[in-house]
């Protein structure tokens, strides 16, 4: 039976592994404790995902797509011995195979419900072991979807001007001072790129970390300088986001906006995380350091996770 499983959740991944295979870069990545390498494709995180301790034993082996676990997953510890293995067939949806335990409902099911959109899980504070606060930017290159003919911005003005959602300054992106939409303000703007504010943590009733966007901010050339728009809230929105399908050429379950930032089909970099007091990467390093740090914080989030399930299966 286990094998069966197994077959059918590889085979899967193979398919998608195949449907992501143009273009991707592998990628080395060393830190003081621990080294990996992954691959990128169209600035997604998809593809072979493994780490190593300073000793050079395996810590870690998988597959992510879209930044989502995938497939056969195996960590150890640094003598190498296994700790945890899991087969996972959809994001947040896995079989334990060791420690073996009952199969347990997913904290997903990933049914969509009246208004076109999967439900968020509802988790107790108590529960969230991690936490860590995140902002990216979204270009347009390999976004397609997002700046075709600037539908998703038109989307946003569009349902302001009908009160059907509200904007806020991006004086801040706390969501606190409301935005009265004025339509010649906007009319004849495009977006250069999207900021997202989101929530990374880890969540011990589930045993897994999860990612959620808070909210999206389109960003436009204004004047020969960068300026933010206004920020939506991403919960007011995603009924709205759900009514507008798209085509995505990475994965065929993504078919709405929602589908979009749910399953996270975009590529995107790290400007700033909740650290540093608050300051942007360009704030403390330069050049082509700033990429790096970016990099590492991405790299130490997967680590976090893998440290955290290491220590919480023993």
């Amino acid at each position: 039976m286990k094998i069966q499983l197994k077959h059918i959740v590889l085979s899967s991944l193979s398919v998608l592994i195949t449907c992501v295979g143009y273009g991707q870069t592998n990628v080395p990545f060393i830190s003081t404790d621990y080294q990996a390498e992954y691959i990128v494709n169209k600035g997604r995180l998809s593809g072979a995902y493994s780490s190593k301790y300073s000793n050079g034993n395996s810590k870690a082996t998988g597959q992510l797509i879209n930044g989502f676990k995938y497939g056969e997953w195996k960590l150890y510890d640094s003598t190498g011995t296994l700790v945890l293995h899991r087969l996972y067939n959809a994001p947040f949806q896995f079989r334990q195979i060791f420690p073996e335990q009952a199969e347990a409902e997913p904290a997903y099911n990933l049914q969509y419900n009246d208004a076109g959109y999967i439900p968020y899980f509802e988790f107790e504070q108590k529960n969230i072991k991690w936490s860590k606060r995140v902002w990216r930017n979204i270009e347009e290159t390999d976004n397609e979807e997002l700046f075709k003919k600037d539908r998703l911005f038109k989307l946003f003005c569009d349902l302001a001007d009908k009160n059907s959602i509200q904007l806020y300054s991006a004086q801040n992106d706390e969501f606190t001072d409301e935005l009265e939409y004025k339509q010649e303000k906007f009319k004849s703007i495009s977006p250069i790129r999207y900021q997202i504010k989101e929530d990374v943590f880890f969540d011990t009733d589930r045993m897994e970390m999860e990612t959620r966007i808070i909210g999206i901010c389109p960003v436009a050339a204004i004047n020969g300088k960068d300026q933010e728009l206004f920020w939506v809230y991403l919960s007011d929105i995603r009924e709205h986001l759900a009514k507008h399908d798209i085509k995505s050429d990475f994965w065929e379950r993504i078919k709405t906006f929602d589908d979009l930032f749910f399953f996270r089909d975009f590529a995107s970099s790290i400007y700033k995380e909740s650290n540093h007091n608050g300051k942007p990467i360009e704030a403390y390093k330069q050049s082509d350091e700033i990429a790096l740090e970016a990099e590492r914080i991405e790299m130490a989030i997967i680590n976090k996770e893998i440290d955290l399930l290491l220590s919480l299966a023993r």
